[in-house]
């Protein structure tokens, strides 16, 4: 078992990678109690929280977006719901992705799946919308896996000088 059990650092902090679907599973099943969730530095910093309110602000956070993703993302509504309308979208795409020169794929299926999220969270409807929320959400995930340095132009630095203004 503990051969696919990797000990390293990530962004200077000591880490566990595992990619063993069993060991996944036990450590996801004693959330809190064997395991401390870890975010990067930029998600505290950005959301302006320290010490121990970090900790309670990122659970509240992560078991909220946890329950939400487990009730409209999960293996039964999967199944009767999702499935049909992932395959129409699907098909969507790609005829309108055959009539294009060339794709940058990796954009393309990103844009797909936000868009498509979006729909089932908040009933977003990306093809009568002008605001094209997959570029804004591209943005807000680039400030959050970004290093938290505070220098002009990098990502931090701007996502900084947004939240000072607003």
């Amino acid at each position: 078992m503990f051969e696919q059990i990797f000990r390293t650092n990530i962004l200077g902090r000591p880490a566990v990678v595992t990619a063993d679907p069993e060991i996944n599973n036990y450590i996801f099943q004693n959330e809190g109690k064997l395991v401390e969730m870890w975010y990067l530095d930029s998600f505290s910093k950005l959301l302006a929280q320290s010490g121990e309110s970090r900790t309670n602000v990122f659970g509240i956070i992560h078991k909220y977006a946890r329950s939400l993703t487990l009730t409209h993302f999960g293996s039964e509504s999967l199944k009767e719901r999702l499935l049909p309308q992932v395959e129409n979208i699907v098909s969507k795409s790609l005829q309108m992705w055959s009539s294009n020169g060339s794709i940058d794929i990796k954009t393309a299926v990103s844009i797909m799946v936000c868009d498509f999220t979006a729909k089932q969270l908040f009933s977003y409807d990306a093809e009568n919308s002008s605001d094209k929320i997959s570029e804004k959400f591209k943005k807000v995930i680039d400030a959050f896996i970004c290093l938290p340095l505070n220098i002009p132009g990098t990502t931090y630095h701007k996502c900084l000088k947004v939240i000072k203004i607003k």
